[in-house]
């Protein structure tokens, strides 16, 4: 990548206020992995439930059934901790980004970001391999593209980003499209969970004859809550794109507040969504 000069460099000190939403990103990122996971189990123990009711099954036949199902389950931990580790050393990168761009110039702060660069580089080989819902995440990788590095004041800085811009970038549209294809299951997953729920809880015991269960209105409005609430995990994702967004955009010495604040507003929303997720899960009778 070439580094250019220009009145439009971005300043500095707009990447600390980057890497402080990149940070809180990728604590709010780590729930969602875990909340996503859940469901994925939940709904393949719902699955194995019905085929357990529903098939004149060996305990042999049934054995092989559970441990094929507990192997492709343990496939898909596997990979949330292959991201999970993605967003931690994306964080500690974070931090050395804005260390890097502070004006006081932490010392060692240049040497720290390359080495998490490097290492975060690492990761793209696994990463790309993974498939989630049989996509590959390396396809994304076809719509990236390189770009210019803009100039900064800070030598240290402009340096940095010069050897390592496009390997964050990298990272960053992988991790856009991890979390867009892990959104898209999180929400049939729990949509399939939401349905049997509601059959079981809400829809069959007010078709029946019987006096309805005591906590049949905490069942209804948790069903209520739960479907009015998952579209929201696409702010996971949206979040992933902002941020390579404004990873990008200041890289190249882009001067748009609207980056940032764009930024912003994703990672809070994303914040809110795996709040409110835990709270209504709390909430389930």
């Amino acid at each position: 990548m070439a580094l250019w000069s220009g009145c439009g460099a971005a300043r500095p000190g707009r990447f600390e206020a980057f890497a402080a939403a990149g940070t809180t990103y990728t604590q709010a990122r780590g729930e969602f992995l875990r909340q996503s996971l859940e469901l994925y189990i939940d709904r393949d123990s719902l699955e194995l439930r019905k085929q357990h009711a529903a098939t004149n099954l060996t305990t042999e036949s049934r054995q092989q059934l559970l441990t094929a199902q507990d192997k492709i389950v343990l496939e898909r931990m596997r990979i949330v901790q292959d991201l999970e580790h993605h967003g931690d050393i994306l964080r500690l990168y974070f931090a050395a980004l804005a260390q890097l761009s502070s004006a006081k110039g932490v010392a060692g702060a240049e040497g720290a970001a390359s080495r998490l660069a490097s290492e975060i580089g690492k990761l793209s080989t696994n990463l790309a391999a993974q498939s989630i819902g049989g996509a590959p995440v390396g396809a994304i990788l076809s719509r990236a593209s390189g770009f210019a590095v803009g100039a900064f004041r800070n030598r240290a800085l402009a340096r940095h980003l010069q050897e390592n811009a496009a390997i964050i970038d990298r990272e960053l549209w992988l991790e856009e499209e991890a979390l867009r294809l892990l959104v898209e299951e999180m929400i049939a997953d729990r949509n399939a969970l939401r349905n049997e729920d509601r059959r079981v809880t809400v829809t069959v015991p007010y078709r029946s004859d019987s006096p309805l269960p005591a906590d049949w209105d905490k069942a209804r409005r948790a069903n209520l809550m739960a479907e009015a609430g998952i579209a929201k995990a696409q702010s996971a994702q949206e979040a992933a794109r902002q941020l390579r967004l404004a990873f990008e955009a200041l890289s190249k010495g882009g001067n748009e507040s609207g980056d940032l604040t764009a930024l912003q507003s994703a990672v809070d929303a994303l914040s809110r969504f795996v709040a409110n997720f835990a709270q209504a899960q709390s909430r389930k009778p």
